[in-house]
């Protein structure tokens, strides 16, 4: 054996144990990276899932958190609202609200009312099995229900999951006692898990955490952190976690899978490494051999040795450049750099590194200093092709011999995909992330400005465009209005109104379909173009129309000064923000209408009182007026003693209805000119129990009971009818009963004439502390004298 032979044995053999050793090293440092990134992206999908989970629990506890702080229902649960059930239990409620269950409880947690209903089959259907046995298993929690103590969650009941929301039934302010518990549910069926799995894009189960099939080792440590990341092949990663049912126990096993691009992408990176330093070992064994030939060989053996180097070279799939050491001149470059770089042979001369290079080029000199001072460097950058294209590439460069001067040795390698990858996947968390972020204003606020304005904010940024307008339809005129809007130069949206079918926008609004223009018209021929388009200079427009319970609620519009190449993913991520605004506003919608219908409610109550009281005054001619007098008084008097505007309302109210209990007094009583007898004035004196009968039914009325009960008690306790005393007697009763003397003395009656207001005002000073509260009584003669120095003024 010759000792050529020898010499490439034994290199042949020393480059098989560095490939052994390399080989071992990147699956023991390499690999182990890329496995830790595979499951911190696996633990990121469980936490996207858990959290649609815990959006759409969160979006149940909102709807009966506004139910159950609704003075109908809490009018309900006392038994005073015999409709309530059939007027708020309807199918359609089930419909609009996306709820399949409704559970009324007493403060003991027995069940009241219960209704369930199927939204797939779209009818009503029986309670869950297993129902109220669960609940009750909650504890003391629906036996005594108290304000501020709630529960939210997924239930598993036999044969089904729930999700439920359990919220103490309390006053529209908030205030208890809590007489019972109000319970809401979705079922956590296929079409619910389907709707998660297309809002995650992720594939996923959920199955009991009791079924035979749970794997055995999720009872490991690694559940400490939450999740756990399982391989099911070199190709699927499953990754597990366990979801907590309403009491905070385990009830679900989370199940994703997904394909190991991660994995593949280390494999492959740890392939191409071991492939860079078989060719690189090939072409030193190569030179070295070539060197040995040189030695023992004729000149024709050296080019022949060399050939054989140059087609090692050659038929690489890596990129490999030889640079001149000082002034970075490429000296040779092989077929795969013209491949990829676009450069010819005759490209070659004159060319050098900086002409390759983009962005700073004071990292390439360094990047060849230190080659050159025998530090080997590697390091992406990004490489500019012969047509301007730029390409990612990872380099190595080492320092080598060429001739008589020294040279460096570039190997690339192209990162393109790796880098497009690592971009979409950023991407796409912050458009998660964004989406999060609107579902936490959609939730938490109660201003459809502000909604929409982090909504747009995030469309922008995310769709990189240059303006986006929401544009509310108004069905009374049916036009689109501007709601809210982000990105123009111009104030022409504001002024600017569609009807529904003209424009792009009225068009998308009145077909339900959504209108995209990647390059619009020449501005030149804008007949065909709105004033908007024009006067921003718009190349691109988009119109997606607002959909929600199946309603037209508006149109997103999206703007762009230059020309949009959208893609399916930019699609799906667009249409997903229209609908974020659609269930936004119509949120706000039907926030309005409820403040609406409230208002209206309130009205009509109080235009109902001013109705019993001329009543009152048609029937008994010696008050007439009186009632509108003392009612104006009592609301000076009590802005006077400070109270609060919303009691100063109920205050007037009972003012006004103050003798509406005489509507139960015979006439002949009532009316009677001459003096009552005993028997007579004991009749008279139940009108004050008249009216607390009359009006105690009517909840509204409720906090406006205690002057038309209360006002003929007097301060020492001999007033009628239960003989109160001192503060025992309600404030508003107190006040009202000064002004009520004062009218009833300064003005004339059948028997008497009025007094002077002087006489009246030391009557009533003769009466503090055995009829009247000495403050109220104090407080009214002020304002008496204040409003007196006015008038005189």
């Amino acid at each position: 054996m010759r000792w050529r032979d020898t010499l490439s044995i034994r290199i042949g053999l020393g480059l098989a144990a560095l490939l052994a050793a390399l080989y071992g090293v990147s699956q023991a440092v390499v690999m182990k990276r890329f496995l830790r990134l595979e499951d911190q992206a696996a633990g990121q999908n469980v936490r996207r899932v858990e959290d649609a989970l815990t959006t759409a629990v969160a979006t149940v506890d909102s709807k009966t958190g506004e139910w159950a702080s609704w003075d109908d229902t809490y009018d309900f649960i006392r038994g005073r609202a015999p409709r309530y059930i059939r007027v708020n239990t309807a199918d359609n409620t089930f419909r609009e609200l996306q709820l399949n269950l409704m559970a009324w409880l007493d403060k003991s947690g027995r069940l009241v009312h219960g209704k369930a209903f199927s939204l797939s089959r779209d009818r009503e259907i029986p309670l869950p099995v297993g129902l109220m046995e669960s609940l009750h298993s909650a504890g003391p929690f629906l036996r005594r229900p108290s304000p501020g103590r709630k529960k939210a969650g997924i239930l598993l009941l036999p044969g089904q999951a729930i999700m439920l929301s359990c919220r103490p039934i309390l006053t529209s302010e908030g205030k208890g006692p809590a007489l019972g518990t109000l319970v809401f549910g979705r079922f956590l069926d296929e079409i619910e898990l389907r709707r998660l799995s297309n809002m995650t894009h992720l594939a996923f189960t959920l199955q009991p955490v009791a079924a035979p099939d749970l794997p055995g080792y999720l009872a490991g440590s690694e559940r400490s952190k939450g999740y756990l990341a399982r391989p099911l092949g070199r190709r699927t990663l499953a990754a597990y976690s366990l979801v907590r049912n309403l009491y905070g126990r385990p009830a679900f096993l989370l199940t994703i899978t997904g394909p190991r691009a991660i994995y593949a992408q280390g494999q492959a990176t740890v392939r191409h490494f071991l492939l860079w330093v078989l060719y690189l070992g090939l072409a030193c064994g190569v030179a070295f051999r070539a060197l040995a030939a040189r030695l023992a060989t004729s000149l024709c053996q050296k080019e022949e040795s060399d050939s054989r180097y140059r087609a090692v070279v050659e038929q690489s799939h890596e990129i490999i450049l030889l640079l001149d050491a000082r002034s970075g001149e490429v000296l040779e470059a092989n077929p795969a750099f013209q491949r990829l770089f676009g450069y010819t042979p005759g490209d070659l001369a004159g060319l050098t590194i900086f002409d390759i290079a983009a962005g700073d080029l004071y990292a390439v000199e360094i990047s060849i200093d230190r080659a050159e001072g025998d530090h080997h460097y590697i390091g992406e950058r990004r490489y500019r092709c012969k047509d301007g294209v730029l390409v990612d590439v990872e380099t190595s460069a080492s320092l080598i011999a060429s001739g008589s001067r020294k040279a460096v040795c570039l190997v690339i390698r192209d990162i393109t995909e790796r880098k497009r990858a690592e971009e979409q996947t950023h991407r796409q968390l912050q458009r998660l992330s964004a989406l999060h972020d609107i579902d936490l204003a959609i939730t938490a606020s109660l201003d459809l400005d502000i909604t929409l304005n982090v909504l747009l904010e995030h469309a922008l940024n995310q769709l990189q465009v240059d303006a986006a307008c929401i544009l509310l339809l108004n069905r009374r005129t049916q036009t689109l209005d501007c709601l809210a809007e982000r990105g123009f130069r111009t104030p022409l949206l504001h002024h600017f109104r569609q009807h529904l079918g003209e424009g792009y926008a009225g068009q998308a609004a009145r077909d339900r379909e959504r209108i995209l223009l990647s390059s619009l018209p020449a501005i030149g021929d804008a007949s065909v173009l709105s004033p908007i388009l024009v006067g921003e200079q718009c190349a691109a427009y988009c119109a997606m129309p607002l959909i929600a319970q199946g309603q037209v609620k508006g149109v997103l519009e999206i703007y762009h000064r230059s020309a949009l190449q959208p893609h399916a993913e930019w699609l799906s991520y667009l249409e997903t923000l229209s609908q974020q605004a659609a269930i936004a506003i119509d949120k706000a919608t039907l926030l309005q209408d409820l403040q609406a219908t409230n208002l209206s409610l309130s009205l009509a109550y109080d235009a109902t009182i001013e109705g019993w009281s001329r009543a009152l005054d048609l029937r008994d001619r010696e008050t007439e007026g009186h009632t509108r007098r003392v009612a104006d008084l009592t609301v000076l008097l009590a802005r006077a003693f400070g109270l609060p505007e919303e009691e100063i309302a109920h205050i007037r109210r009972g003012a006004i209805l103050h003798d509406i209990g005489k509507m139960g007094i015979p006439d002949a009583i009532l009316l009677k000119p001459g003096k009552l007898t005993p028997e007579e004035w004991n009749i008279m004196r139940q009108h004050p129990v008249y009216a607390r009968d009359m009006l105690a039914p009517i909840a509204f009325l409720t906090p406006a009971l205690d002057i038309p009960y209360c006002h003929h008690e007097k301060w020492d306790g001999t007033g009628y009818p239960r003989g109160l005393q001192g503060t025992d007697i309600p404030l508003a009763a107190r006040l009202f009963a000064v002004v009520d003397v004062w009218d009833a003395l300064r003005y004339d009656r059948p028997y008497r004439p009025g007094w002077p207001a002087k006489k009246v005002a030391n009557h009533i000073l003769s009466r503090i502390g055995s009829h009247f509260d000495p403050q109220a009584a104090e407080a009214f003669l002020s304002l008496m004298d204040s409003l007196r120095r006015q008038e005189a003024a």
